[in-house]
């Protein structure tokens, strides 16, 4: 744990998707601590509402007429991770189509593995027409990778993000995702620390814990295509 957090040279803590070590710590401090895109029982957290967004990815592409949708990610380490991936499970329950574990790729361990996790996705079922990532980052790797490996993105196949920033980068083609007001949650997440700091010390009751989801909004650009209009 950083020296200034050990010492208490703060009055309260906001951790991007913490581990139990730095929560258990500042609890063991009395810090106030709020999360941002984590939540868990003891935790005060913030986050873009992951299962929706999933759910709003994987209805339109499926009303896009896509059924072969798949999804990449990293592997189960964060509520968020967890959370994504059943919400992409959901939405395949919502429109009847099988969740099958050929078309998971949940075992990314860093940002930068997403081009391996196309390649096995890619060994197992080569003929999906349609890829969830769990971000905006591993969303243009695995675009790279696709036309690398001789696909067209979304001719051959339509690929959609999560936390829309891969305007940024002026990435081409131009990324559907999923948006969320990350200034907005960054700015409650220091209203709901000073709120903290200001009301009596917590108990145990779980019902004294925070957890807010923010609302979150598909983004449609250039990387989708209704599936008439793929050329496989």
């Amino acid at each position: 744990m950083p020296l200034l957090i050990r010492d208490r040279g703060v009055d309260g803590v906001i951790c991007l998707q913490p581990n139990a070590a730095i929560t258990d710590a500042c609890a063991a401090l009395n810090l106030a601590t709020v999360t941002l895109f984590d939540h868990g029982e003891g935790i005060h957290g913030i986050e873009p509402d992951q299962r929706e967004g999933m759910r709003q990815a994987v209805r339109y592409l499926a009303e896009l007429g896509h059924r072969r949708i798949a999804y990449l990610g990293h592997e189960p380490g964060f509520s968020s991770s967890i959370d994504r991936l059943e919400g992409y499970r959901e939405g395949l329950k919502e429109h009847e189509i099988p969740v099958e574990d050929s078309l998971i790729e949940a075992s990314l361990r860093a940002i930068s593995w997403g081009p391996r996790g196309v390649d096995r996705l890619l060994s197992r079922s080569p003929n999906f027409t349609a890829l969830v990532c769990y971000n905006d980052t591993i969303a243009m790797d695995a675009v790279r990778r696709l036309q690398e490996r001789g696909f067209k993105v979304p001719q051959q196949i339509s690929v959609i993000g999560f936390d829309d920033i891969s305007s940024q980068y002026n990435f081409s083609p131009a990324l559907t995702s999923i948006h969320f007001d990350g200034v907005a949650m960054g700015c409650r997440a220091v209203e709901l620390l000073g709120e903290l700091r200001a009301a009596p010390p917590h108990t145990a009751d779980v019902t004294c814990w925070r957890h807010e989801l923010f609302p979150v909004q598909l983004k449609i650009r250039e990387s989708t295509l209704p599936l008439a209009a793929s050329r496989r």
